[in-house]
């Protein structure tokens, strides 16, 4: 999981998920506080691909670990 902060943005959207993908991390978790989101992104065929994308309120799960899924409120700061 990265948490997307202003001075980090292209690092953790453009440069860190290029990385990952490279090495073959299978999944891939962006915090972004500014737009209220959680995106989980899963390695298909080498490119990572939108796997889903959830705003406060709702629950992001992960295709790899089947069953784990996260309440998205708390990962944005709130309650």
């Amino acid at each position: 999981m990265e948490v997307i902060s202003p001075g980090s943005r292209r690092r953790d959207r453009i440069d860190k998920r290029d990385l990952y993908e490279q090495h073959g991390v299978q999944e891939y978790w962006l915090i972004d506080p500014e737009a209220k989101t959680v995106e989980v992104l899963c390695l298909e065929s080498g490119t990572y691909q939108l796997a889903g994308r959830w705003q406060p309120g709702e629950r992001a799960q992960s295709r790899l670990l089947k069953g784990f899924e996260v309440p998205v409120t708390p990962l944005l700061g709130g309650a």
